[in-house]
């Protein structure tokens, strides 16, 4: 129930009968616009994101008897943990400052906070380089081993497995790389923007 309409209850009964309060919204109930939220809120969603793949990834690893795919396996779930580590660093950081705002200067508070996240993003950019031509090795020891199980050690002493492993890294990598970064610009930057339009507005 509305704050409005929780008025207009009060209006028509006249305050003949109290009103259940637990029925109002808090403001914490509601999508907040406010720029550092939201990038709270995609920090959230990217832990999220994390945990679930850490656990898809860790259930896959006992599917497979070769070696090399439970090593490989093992590696994408310490990744992600990676990610995962570094995005609740970032989220309990903006929390905090969150809370610094309330007692101390909104401004420095929101600088903090843009300068906190932008680098904990730039960051993940980077690394990510490294992290997705690892996944795509991943990927494609699987489908080996998918496609032709008694095969799969035959096949990894092959040079057209090597020639189209390589082409798969140089292919997949480029296209992964420019995918996350789409989805950090519309899941961080815009917010990251509208939160220096507000920084800005401090000063005018």
């Amino acid at each position: 129930m509305e704050l409005y309409e929780v008025w207009k209850k009060l209006e028509a009964e006249q305050l003949l009968k109290p009103i259940d309060w637990k029925e109002i919204k808090k403001p914490e109930d509601f999508h907040s616009r406010h720029p550092a939220l939201k990038l709270q809120h995609s920090l959230k969603i990217s832990m999220g994101f994390a945990i679930s793949f850490i656990l898809l990834f860790a259930l896959l690893i006992p599917f497979f008897s070769p070696w090399e795919i439970k090593f490989l396996l093992s590696l994408v779930v310490a990744g992600y943990g990676f990610f995962l580590w570094i995005n609740y660093r970032t989220y309990k950081q903006v929390t905090g400052m969150l809370g610094h705002a309330l007692t101390h200067s909104v401004k420095d508070a929101l600088q903090q906070i843009h300068t906190v996240v932008y680098r904990s993003i730039r960051f993940q950019e980077k690394s990510s380089v490294l992290f997705y031509p690892l996944s795509i090795v991943a990927g494609f020891m699987v489908g080996l081993f998918l496609g032709a199980p008694e095969k799969f050690e035959q096949s990894l002493q092959g040079w057209d497995t090597l020639i189209l492993l390589v082409i798969t890294i140089l292919i997949l990598t480029p296209l992964t790389y420019y995918a996350a970064r789409w989805l950090y610009r519309h899941s961080y930057d815009k917010y990251l923007d509208e939160l220096q339009l507000l920084i800005r507005a401090f000063d005018n």
